[in-house]
């Protein structure tokens, strides 16, 4: 098991991450969509032993959006300045400043084995998010989620991803859940 940084701020617990890491180590080409400061991208790109692309546009999705507020008095340029920083130089790494969509269009001729999607979390970009993913997702890859828990997110995934699971630490209950996962076939 990797090691668990503290110097990367963000709201997965360590069960989660370390959930993250076990997946990650038995895949090779991962997509991350929605990187923030890089917490989940820096577990995924020091488990696998293949190549993490990384897509966020470092831009607020939603001014209301209360995801970001409160627990951590950083805005999207200071996030991705930390996720540069701590994550964005690795050489397994590909960063991608774009909206998901438009790295879909330049990404759209390859496939994924892991693909795990935290980006914009109100239902229809969850939605777009999951349906384009999905596409790229190799036979067996692993489609997953962070933030189960919030309305858009969890409806979403409730409409096209019947058969997902989640995953909650110790201290939530599946009420609270906040990794989603299903494999592909």
């Amino acid at each position: 098991m990797i090691e668990i940084r503290d110097d990367i701020p963000g709201w997965m617990h360590i069960e989660q991450l370390e959930w993250l890491a076990d997946q990650a180590s038995s895949h090779h080409r991962i997509i991350e969509i929605g990187a923030w400061a890089g917490r989940s991208a820096d577990v995924l790109s020091r488990a696998t032993l293949g190549a993490v692309w990384v897509v966020d546009s470092w831009s607020p999705t939603d001014p209301g959006d209360q995801t970001t507020k409160g627990l951590f008095d950083i805005d999207a340029a200071c996030a991705c300045n930390i996720y540069m920083d701590k994550v964005g130089y690795r050489n397994n790494v590909t960063t991608m400043m774009m909206t998901s969509a438009d790295a879909y269009a330049q990404l759209g001729h390859l496939t994924f084995d892991m693909v795990f999607i935290d980006a914009d979390h109100r239902y229809q970009a969850v939605l777009e998010d999951i349906l384009m993913w999905r596409s790229l997702l190799s036979p067996k890859g692993l489609l997953c989620g962070h933030d189960g828990e919030y309305t858009d997110v969890r409806r979403a995934v409730d409409e096209l991803v019947p058969d997902a699971q989640f995953f909650a630490t110790p201290q939530e209950n599946m009420d609270d859940a906040l990794i989603w996962y299903t494999t592909n076939g």
